[in-house]
């Protein structure tokens, strides 16, 4: 099935109709606006992170295989379907067949270096629409970009809070500071909702510079999405964990 352009909220699926008639280029910015909901206490700003893997997710894979469908009967069927049964008319994707027919996304992205600390308010990256008559793609895709980024952005960012203080300590412990990206090991894996999720914000926490997690789904994107380099000669660059028991395995002892 061909899902991506089905990656909106449903209310996005009229916008190419509602623009002003003469609109040829829409541009917008993503920005973490303020602080006043974050778990860390006076923090002024945020890490940028997530948007290179998110556009080699979606942008892609996924809106690959909506170009690379046979025909644009094939690459709108799925989107017609659910849009007709949602809206309880028919509906005909024109904006879509169109686009098929372009054969890719027009669309321009400038970010911040990944990694990069900004105080809030200043603008992660942009996206703007480069042909004509394509300008609500630009907004169209916010949805996606906003659930595959947030979260890397937020964990990325309370990671570097938790690396700031132990980094703090080290020092003042006169502890040696390469045991720093160990320290903060990340066991979230089985509380996240889904795989997906876990790669998400497993990225951020060793994008932020930690090695430590028992993450391995994220490890595995990062390699995908950012070439890092899961060598078994070059041991414990992107991810570091050890071989533990748990409880089935001490309870088969029957002790």
């Amino acid at each position: 099935m061909i899902e991506a352009p089905l990656y909106l909220d449903f209310y996005k699926t009229f916008h190419h109709k509602a623009y002003k008639p003469g609109v040829e280029e829409v541009y917008s910015n993503f920005t973490a606006r303020q602080g006043k909901h974050s778990n860390i206490e006076g923090g002024s700003t945020s890490l940028v992170g997530g948007l290179q893997a998110c556009i080699g997710k979606i942008i892609e894979e996924e809106w690959a295989k909506f170009f690379e469908a046979e025909s644009a009967d094939d690459a709108v069927a799925l989107y017609e379907q659910v849009v007709s049964h949602g809206l309880g008319r028919s509906e005909t994707a024109q904006h879509l067949r169109d686009l098929w027919e372009l054969g890719y996304l027009p669309l321009e992205f400038k970010g911040l270096p990944e990694g990069l600390e900004v105080p809030y308010g200043i603008p992660h990256f942009t996206v703007r629409s480069t042909v004509k008559g394509f300008g609500w793609l630009t907004n169209m895709i916010e949805t996606v970009l906003s659930a595959e980024i947030w979260p890397v952005h937020t964990a990325m960012t309370t990671a570097n809070e938790y690396r700031k203080t132990f980094e703090e300590y080290a020092e003042k412990t006169g502890s040696p500071d390469f045991l720093v990206p160990f320290q903060g090991h990340d066991f979230s894996f089985r509380g996240m909702m889904g795989v997906e999720a876990a790669k998400l914000t497993g990225m951020g926490h060793m994008l932020a510079g930690f090695i430590g997690s028992d993450s391995v789904p994220a490890a595995i994107a990062l390699q995908q999405y950012y070439g890092a380099d899961l060598d078994p000669n070059k041991p414990c660059t992107v991810i570091a964990s050890v071989p533990a028991t748990e409880h089935s395995v001490q309870c088969s002892f029957n002790e």
